[in-house]
């Protein structure tokens, strides 16, 4: 996938995690491909897509409960 969408939402992911060098340890990619897809100089798979559109997930919900959270018992 290699787009504006792929590359916002890896852009998105590093601030979820704290930075390229934590994303690219999540994904199990050298930082040098991490750095091609967010420069738009490869086509970023399927598969690691999903995986950080799940790091992005994951934040919005812990922002989500934080906000919101369930009613006492």
């Amino acid at each position: 996938m290699r787009n504006l969408l792929a590359i916002r939402a890896l852009l998105r992911a590093e601030e979820a995690l704290g930075g390229a060098d934590e994303l690219a340890k999540y994904l199990h990619v050298p930082r040098s491909i991490l750095d091609d897809w967010t420069h738009g100089a490869g086509d970023v798979p399927m598969a690691i897509f999903f995986r950080v559109v799940d790091v992005i997930l994951d934040k919005e919900m812990e922002s989500l409960r934080k906000r919101h959270p369930p009613p006492d018992s």
